[in-house]
């Protein structure tokens, strides 16, 4: 007796239920992609946010712990908004205005190449232009990659600058120099305006580093090293000078040793120190030139970096000593707006929130103001530099006492 197998049956798709299969299909992928970038735009807003908010923190817990930048023990800490690069810079306030910006005025390392060419600081580019000094592009101080050698009747020289007016302000001007005779009055920076105004500093007939300036009533004022051991009487010697305004008094300092006449009460807080003619290097205009080598000029406007004794430094200045980190922006994620004082305050172009080092309470200062609330509005662009109105922005807020949400 034979039995027979059941037969399987299978029932295929027919192609109006094929059809209807692939219609859903299509029509749920075109939902999903219709609203994908919505989803990944509202994604790196978030993520965004979420980072500046860290950074922010982080700033605070520098200001905090007191945490130096580079060689600097700063006035504290903050973070910069540029709403016009989409960037922000986390940064130490070394001139005590609570704001992010560039103390240094005048940098010329001695590696700048040109003629004329343009110094180094990062405040702004100002041209330099060479009358005789010729460039060593090796040896020098600190780093040895090149200094500037003047003969008696050279000099290199930059247009006025209200940089260099210093009016009641701190500031600090420092240098490398190399004598290459002594026993005469040698200028190494100056600026004049005749009888009224003008400084200079300079190694003097006794071989010693003098800061000189006029008053309105001109009155010529000398601060000058008065030790021993700061003379500058060796030809074959690279000195570091340096003088420093701070307060009431003016200091001067050769290879980090402070004058013995270490406050100069005729330097008062009230008195103006400015001039309104080119600065020259090596020179007074055409009197008392610099014979010699120079490097590693510098000028600081509004921060005394040194009212003691310090070590000498031994490495090339930073243009820009504020700096600490900058960050940018992921792509399509732009600042749409920043306020000072939440968001019915005041819009700016750029932001500074900052944490005073010695405040015990940390309160935040918003541009310089204690008692206002910064708001970082977060949006996803539309055209360079303004949010998408379609999307939804995020706003960090963070508070006079110090909150960030």
């Amino acid at each position: 007796m034979s039995h027979s197998s059941p037969q399987l049956r299978v029932k295929a798709f027919t192609l109006i239920e094929l059809t209807v299969v692939i219609a859903v299909i299509i029509i749920i992928s075109a939902l999903v992609y219709t609203n994908y970038q919505g989803i990944s735009d509202r994604g790196d807003i978030l993520a965004t946010v979420s980072k500046v908010q860290g950074h922010i923190r982080q700033s605070q817990a520098y200001a905090v712990t007191g945490k130096p930048n580079n060689d600097n023990l700063p006035y504290g800490w903050g973070v910069h908004f540029d709403r016009s690069r989409n960037r922000y810079t986390i940064f130490s306030d070394i001139n005590d205005n609570k704001t992010y910006d560039y103390p240094v005025k005048l940098l010329i390392h001695g590696s700048e190449t040109g003629s004329p060419f343009t110094e180094s600081s990062a405040s702004s580019s100002k041209s330099v232009t060479i009358t005789g000094a010729t460039r060593s592009t090796t040896g020098g101080k600190p780093s040895g990659d090149g200094y500037w050698s003047f003969d008696g009747g050279d000099y290199l020289s930059l247009a006025h600058s209200a940089d260099f007016d210093f009016a009641t302000s701190t500031f600090t001007i420092d240098a490398w120099i190399k004598p290459g005779s002594t026993g005469s009055l040698k200028h190494i920076l100056s600026l004049s305006e005749g009888a009224n105004h003008s400084w200079y500093l300079s190694k003097d007939a006794n071989n010693y580093l003098s800061f000189y300036f006029k008053d309105s009533l001109s009155n010529q004022w000398t601060v000058a090293t008065t030790s021993g051991s700061t003379i500058i009487n060796d030809t074959n010697t690279w000195y570091h000078v340096a003088v420093s305004r701070s307060g009431a008094y003016l200091r001067t300092y050769v290879n980090g040793v402070q004058s013995e006449m270490a406050e100069n009460f005729y330097a008062t807080s009230s008195v103006a120190v400015y001039g309104s003619s080119q600065l020259y290097l090596g020179s007074l205009g055409s009197t008392a030139s610099w014979d010699g080598y120079i490097d590693e000029i510098r000028i600081t406007k509004g921060s005394a970096r040194w009212t003691s004794g310090f070590t000498v430094p031994t490495d090339l200045s930073p243009a820009d000593e504020e700096l600490y980190r900058t960050y940018k922006l992921m792509p399509g994620v732009v600042f749409d707006r920043l306020y000072v004082g939440g968001t019915g305050g005041t819009a700016v172009s750029e932001l500074n929130t900052f944490w005073l080092t010695s405040d015990p309470l940390h309160y935040t200062y918003s541009n310089g103001t204690i008692s206002a609330t910064s708001s970082i509005i977060i949006n996803h662009a539309g055209a360079e530099g303004t949010g998408n109105s379609a999307d939804t922005p995020s706003t960090v807020n963070v508070s006079p006492g110090g909150w960030v949400k």
